[in-house]
């Protein structure tokens, strides 16, 4: 987790969104630990959708490795390019 968030913020998003079973206690309990806010997701009361504000770069250790470059690479949902 402390990886994903590193590379968001290395890559400037601000937020991380989660859509976790509302069964699956260990990973709510994860999120919420990390500051996750619960929100319901309309027309489906089995999921929840965490957001998580991602901290500044200079408030991240510099992300490497090979997870890192995968991450990068991945295409962005807000159109931008990386």
């Amino acid at each position: 987790m402390e990886l994903l968030i590193a590379t968001a913020a290395d890559l400037g998003a601000e937020t991380l969104r989660f859509e976790i079973l509302r069964q699956n206690r260990p990973m709510i309990s994860l999120a919420a630990g990390m500051g996750a806010e619960g929100f319901p997701i309309e027309g489906d009361r089995s999921v929840v959708e965490y957001r998580l504000a991602v901290p500044p770069p200079s408030a991240t250790a510099v992300p490497a490795g090979a997870l890192y470059e995968l991450l990068r690479h991945a295409p962005r949902t807000d159109g931008k390019e990386t």
